[in-house]
């Protein structure tokens, strides 16, 4: 067989171990971890197309002033999901999460006085 290492244990003994989709299966005698062999086009990793920095602002520019996120996507000629993406790591990296407003603390006997003067409800908090 060729040079190949196992991704798991790095080991070098394998065994045949069927098909899938016409590409033979090997399995790590070691690990007994299986994968596809692959030839050394399909082993590239894919290239995927960035956007730019620019194009990523004015989407979040657009989507802030009120242009709603398919209109958006639209106008940028990207997906609505790679959009959203972009304002909310903007959101998480730009505003942090707002403070919690003060509650407003109701003891026992607060609430069932409460009850009492109000119109009878129906169903388990009807005060007896």
């Amino acid at each position: 067989m060729m040079d190949i290492k196992c991704g798991r244990c790095q080991g070098k003994n394998f065994i045949k171990n069927g098909s899938t989709k016409g590409r033979p299966k090997i399995k790590c005698k070691t690990c007994h971890f299986q994968t596809v062999l692959l030839s050394a086009e399909e082993r590239k990793p894919p290239h995927f197309k960035s956007c730019p920095q620019w194009k990523r602002l004015l989407g979040i520019i657009l989507y802030n002033v009120g242009l709603s996120l398919s209109a958006t996507a639209l106008v940028l000629q990207k997906g609505k999901t790679s959009v959203l993406r972009w304002i909310k790591n903007y959101s998480k990296q730009c505003a942090g999460k707002p403070e919690p407003a003060s509650v407003v603390v109701m003891e026992i006997d607060e609430m069932w006085n409460y009850l009492k003067k109000s119109p009878p409800l129906s169903g388990s908090l009807t005060p007896p």
